[in-house]
């Protein structure tokens, strides 16, 4: 089993998490909520969501 991160920005006004494998689906993921979001926008977390699916299994047509 691979092991996941999350990942967080402010997507507009709103503090936002998304659990990924990678740092970069995490950004495409982020980018598709609030276009202005770069990858140093984005920070890893330590916290766990076990409730929360990796981006990479609901998006996989945009990671990479």
């Amino acid at each position: 089993m691979k092991n996941s991160k999350v990942f967080s920005a402010n997507v507009n006004g709103t503090f936002t998490q998304i659990k990924a494998y990678k740092k970069v689906n995490a950004v495409a993921r982020f980018q598709q909520l609030d276009a202005t979001i770069k990858a140093n926008d984005v920070k890893m977390i330590n916290v766990q969501n076990s409730h929360q699916a990796c981006v990479e299994d609901l998006y996989p047509e945009i990671c990479k």
